[in-house]
């Protein structure tokens, strides 16, 4: 019982949050430019702020780890190379693939998965969280980009993709803060007060922004495509991942932050990244948004079967 009531503790918030994103939608107090232009803040100050800040909170001897940093790399290409092996052998339509190969493979898992890692175990995997960031989002940025254009044009852009990784906030932040972590100094008061300010905010807004995206029209359209991407990205790639992960002995909050990796739903960047780079978006937009609201149930059932067999 214990277990479940920490499991509902760690999602119901994340519910809540989407909840008020949609009803704010649907009084029109969030409207889709609204919604816009907050979501650039988010994307280019807010979560940068918040990891950049992880990072630098961060004790380096607990929080960083080689193996997990090659568990989460290896782990994120084996889930590319299988998408783009098996998909065009289901899916005709070229826009389609792309959309789907992404889903797979690109998680939320800085505005979805730091909530509940940071509510399991506190500072120490929001820092393994930020320091995945250095080297899985340019790696799955640049799988996103091959998978696009590959599917387009069968001749990726080595200079796009450089392009796409180089300006990505994320990233840019990620380098920011190991720098400054690696200096030791300590930011002044006036400085690290409102970066505090700024990181706070990050997760609950994202949160709220992601739930006024939430449209329930098309989905007799899509609903093959939701049911089979929810079922691979949210219990076939954890089932095999974070069970490895078990057998190769990651525990708490190491493997907390492995199933922040592979348990959740695709980013809300793959919206984005479709649209400008010749994806199917409509698909992809359904797909995020129902793929998000699946994984509420998912990702409570993932950490009330990790705490129950006291993996965590």
């Amino acid at each position: 019982m214990n277990h479940l009531l920490t499991s509902f503790n760690v999602v119901f918030p994340m519910f809540v949050l989407l909840a008020v994103g949609y009803v704010f939608k649907r009084l029109g107090l969030l409207h889709k430019e609204l919604s816009s232009g907050i979501n650039k803040l988010i994307f280019n100050l807010f979560i940068p702020v918040l990891i950049f800040k992880n990072i630098i909170d961060a004790d380096l001897a607990t929080a960083f780890s080689w193996r997990l940093l090659l568990y989460s790399v290896g782990g994120t290409t084996a889930v590319f190379l299988l998408a783009m092996l098996l998909i065009p052998h289901f899916e005709k339509d070229n826009r389609r693939r792309g959309s789907i190969a992404i889903t797979l493979f690109r998680s939320n898992f800085i505005i979805y998965g730091m909530p509940f890692a940071t509510g399991l175990y506190g500072n120490t995997a929001g820092a393994m969280l930020s320091m995945l960031t250095a080297l899985v989002v340019p790696l799955a940025s640049i799988y996103s980009v091959l998978a696009l254009e590959y599917y387009q044009s069968g001749k990726p852009s080595v200079k796009t993709i450089c392009k796409n990784v180089l300006k990505n906030p994320y990233i840019v932040a990620s380098i920011l803060g190991f720098l400054w972590l690696l200096t030791g100094w300590q930011l002044p008061h006036a400085i690290y007060s409102p970066i505090g300010s700024i990181a706070q905010v990050a997760s609950p807004l994202a949160l709220i922004v992601l739930g006024s995206t939430f449209a329930f029209d098309d989905i007799r359209k899509y609903l093959r495509y939701i049911i089979s991407c929810s079922a691979l990205r949210l219990i076939a790639v954890p089932g095999v991942l974070v069970t490895l992960a078990i057998v190769l002995g990651f525990r708490d909050a190491e493997l907390v932050t492995l199933m922040a990796l592979f348990a959740t739903p695709p980013a809300t960047s793959c919206y984005v990244m479709a649209k400008q780079l010749g994806g199917d978006d409509d698909l992809m937009s359904q797909l995020v948004v129902f793929i998000t609201l699946i994984s509420i149930l998912t990702v409570f059932l993932w950490i009330w079967i990790l705490k129950t067999l006291a993996f965590i």
